[in-house]
């Protein structure tokens, strides 16, 4: 399948000037701070494939360019002085230009020194990045400039492919004078052995470039190769046409500028490739006994010089050093099961080098679909923009364990910038498909070059905590740019807590300890004591009580040894609620205000009701205070019979003479307005006791008197009835103001986070008499159902 002669370049540029480099460099962290803009630069282009104009397959012509984008107007100078190229031009703001370079500035020859050096200058920053297109196999390189190099470099490649598809890398001198030492992992094509230093002489534009000697019998790469100057060289390395991993089809040019061991890093976040489902990875170590993880999982310990790879990858991956490393990710071959793109390969930007700001532009259109890979701060998420617009939450997935969060967006053909207020990580990809297949691309999104000093770890471990299933597994982290990764953890002190402290190798990252609770409904404590490798210790308290928003037992930590395992949860709360009550009444008067009988009334009782409205605040999660409104009766009717028959009537059964006695009944009319006070006591995460005082308004004087006949049985009056109303219609000795005491028993259930229903029952004594010249007294047994609401 033929390849589209105009293959995707990915045209990535970070606009950085005055920005503070990562939220990762703390303060006593001393920095020089650079980026991949500048105004001088010296790159090349490498070997790509197999340069026979007359094999078939390599019948489509070498393709070289060079992108140019900056943020202010560039006057830019393109010279290569070996073949007598050169081009001035102008670049504008904000666009990028296009620079078709002599196909003869391609380097061919084997540890030769070459004037083939491409030399670009400007008199603004610019950021640039090169194209490397033959038929099949192309891949592309974000360029450093000069103010980014340095004196040490490793090289990172791939395996041998065939007799002549071999790692390389080039070295290009930036100054007159300059000694190159070059230390092979592997022996090259000019006989140098493995192992063995050797030296070369070079002249400001010369490009050394060094290749890989196959043998079948070793891997044939010179990944690890060790490259010292007296003075700032730049380098590069790769691949002509690599396969990844080896034995899948099909092959791809690799290569990447390589940034200088003092700009490398200890943390780093991978994620996979939109669309594929697994990818490879290297990690370079140039310390002694550097200990390698993948997310918690110690995978290496290297020296100077040796790499880990993973071969099959399959989810997103944070790597972690415990001395600073090169990371670099490979897209895999077309046939390793997912039929999409071909190998690429990207250097992983550190999270000490993220920047706040990305300009890039996707490759010319056609059949690709382009991608980038996004790493933000969590709680950070809401702050990130692409072309001005918030990109959406729903994206973004947890990298694990870690703070960050990642996302794989699918981007259009075209120019776009991406900020947020902290430093965050981006790279963009392609695949192609379709008349396009059998390709990829992909780069470094720009990063800051950062050389930081060998700071001691000051720092002591931090921690927090994710609940999930009931448990609490809180995480403790010592992943800061000084950090050295945690040592131990120790149980200080425990109550209705428990956990098993984990085995932990010295350096790791993170350490998830699970802290579970010894009985559900039931406070606890733990006290942790973490410590890394530099001896530095941070004390941390678990606390386990209500949750006042949930109603449900919840975690909590704090740093340090909490005595009171967390501040006193409070809230307030406005509820209402339904009131049913049974009202007995206790009296004893003849007379009253305007009203006299001949008897004397007594006890009575009725169903009264109605509603009420309350409004507290929660003052710990044992104990709150509320004062409620409630609306209701005094319902029920007091009686008394009068002490003598005063007539004597007819019985109409009988037809004798029978006395004629008489009742009086009274009830109250009057709306009644209560203002409570109560307190409650929660001796269970779903019941409490509750008591308080009450003082009732009576909202008039309003009642009902009434005649009943007793006796004898079944007289009536004219109205057909036994009993009739008597014409008083008020009482003018009711008290206004009854004050009384009550308790109860609650049981509440959540029903949302904020609301909950609850049920009471209720027994009010009050202490006042209902009148102002005699004894009438009254006691509730009330129920109420309602619901409140947290705030």
């Amino acid at each position: 399948m033929q390849k589209y002669l105009f293959i995707a370049v990915i045209i990535i540029a970070a606009f950085l000037k005055g920005m503070v480099v990562s939220a990762q460099i703390q303060p006593q962290t001393r920095a020089v701070l650079k980026n991949s803009e500048g105004t001088e630069f010296w790159l090349c282009f490498q070997k790509n494939y197999r340069d026979n104009s007359a094999a078939k397959d390599n019948s489509d012509p070498l393709d070289l360019e060079l992108f140019i984008t900056g943020d202010h107007d560039a006057n830019v100078s393109v010279e290569i002085e070996g073949i007598g190229f050169k081009k001035d031009f102008l670049v504008r703001l904000g666009t990028v230009y296009n620079l078709k370079i002599d196909p003869r500035a391609q380097v061919v020859s084997q540890e030769r020194a070459e004037r083939l050096a491409v030399h670009v200058t400007s008199d603004a920053p610019v950021s640039v990045y090169g194209l490397n297109h033959r038929f099949q196999t192309t891949d592309t390189y974000m360029g450093l400039p000069v103010s980014v190099l340095g004196t040490e470099y490793r090289a990172v490649s791939y395996k041998k492919l065939a007799g002549d598809l071999l790692s390389q890398l080039a070295i290009i001198a930036t100054e007159d004078g300059t000694e190159v030492t070059i230390t092979p992992s592997s022996a090259t094509s000019g006989m140098k052995p493995a192992d063995k230093p050797f030296k070369v002489n070079l002249r400001r534009g010369d490009v050394y470039q060094v290749e890989a000697r196959y043998d079948p019998l070793t891997l044939s790469e010179l990944t690890g190769t060790l490259i010292t100057a007296n003075k700032k060289i730049s380098v590069f390395s790769g691949h002509n046409c690599a396969y990844v991993p080896s034995r899948v089809d099909a092959c791809n040019h690799l290569v990447e500028q390589l940034p200088p061991i003092s700009s490398w890093g200890k943390h780093f976040y991978v994620g996979q490739f939109k669309g594929r489902s697994r990818y490879t990875l290297r990690v370079v170590a140039s310390e002694p006994k550097t200990k390698v993880f993948e997310d918690t999982r110690l995978v290496a310990i290297l020296n100077p010089g040796e790499f880990y790879e993973n071969t099959n990858l399959r989810t997103h991956v944070q790597i972690t050093a415990d001395n600073p490393v090169l990371v670099a990710q490979y897209a895999q071959g077309f046939r390793n099961g997912d039929s999409i793109g071909d190998p690429m390969m990207i250097l992983i930007s550190p999270s000490q080098q993220f920047v706040r700001e990305y300009r890039f532009a996707t490759p010319i259109s056609g059949q690709w679909r382009h991608y980038v890979n996004i790493f933000v701060l969590t709680d950070q998420i809401d702050s990130l923009s692409l072309n001005g617009r918030r990109v959406n939450k729903s994206e973004f997935s947890p990298l694990g364990v870690s703070r960050y969060s990642l996302a794989q967006i699918q981007v259009p053909f075209g120019t776009h910038v991406m900020k947020c207020p902290t430093p965050f990580g981006l790279y963009s990809y392609g695949f192609g498909y379709d008349s396009a297949a059998y390709d990829a691309y992909g780069n470094m999104g720009g990063q800051s070059f950062t050389e930081l000093e060998d700071v001691p770890d000051r720092q002591p471990p931090v921690a927090d905590g994710k609940e999930s299933s009931g448990n609490f597994n809180v995480i403790f982290r010592d992943d800061r740019v000084n950090d050295r990764g945690m040592y131990s953890l120790e149980i200080v002190a425990k109550e209705g807590l428990d956990a098993i402290i984990p085995i932990i190798e010295g350096g790791v990252p993170q350490v998830t300890l699970p802290v579970r609770p010894v009985a559900d409904a039931q406070n606890g404590k733990m006290v942790l004591r973490a410590t890394d490798m530099a001896e530095n210790s941070s004390t941390f308290t678990i606390c386990h009580s209500l949750n006042p928003n949930t109603g449900n037992y919840a975690y909590s930590i704090v740093e340090g040894n909490d005595t009171e395992c967390g501040a006193p949860a409070s809230w307030w709360e406005a509820g209402a609620y339904l009131t049913g009550s049974q009202i007995f009444h206790s009296a004893n008067f003849s007379s009253s205000g305007n009203i006299s009988i001949p008897g004397t009334f007594s006890d009575g009782s009725g169903n009264g009701g109605y509603f009420g409205l309350l409004f507290g605040r929660r003052l710990n999660k044992d104990f709150g205070l509320n004062a409620r409104l409630s609306f209701e009766n005094f319902a029920g009717e007091i009686s008394a019979p009068d002490s003598t028959a005063r007539d004597s009537v007819r019985d109409p059964k009988t037809d004798i003479l029978v006395p004629l006695q008489y009742e009086r009944v009274l009830e109250l009319q009057n709306l009644y307005v209560s203002l409570s006070i109560a307190g409650e006591w929660n001796f269970h995460r779903f019941m409490y006791l509750l008591a308080g005082v009450k003082n009732s308004f009576a909202l008039g004087d309003g009642i009902t008197l009434k005649r009943r006949i007793l006796q004898p049985q079944g007289f009536t009056f004219e109205n057909k009835s036994p009993e009739y109303t008597e014409p008083e219609n008020t009482l003018t000795s009711l008290n206004s103001f009854g004050f009384a005491g009550f308790g109860g028993f609650g049981v509440t259930y959540p029903v949302t986070n904020r609301i909950n229903i609850v049920a009471e029952g209720i027994y009010t004594q009050y202490f006042t008499h209902i009148i102002s010249d005699g004894t009438w007294k009254v006691k509730q047994l009330s129920f109420n159902l309602g619901a409140r609401y947290k705030f």
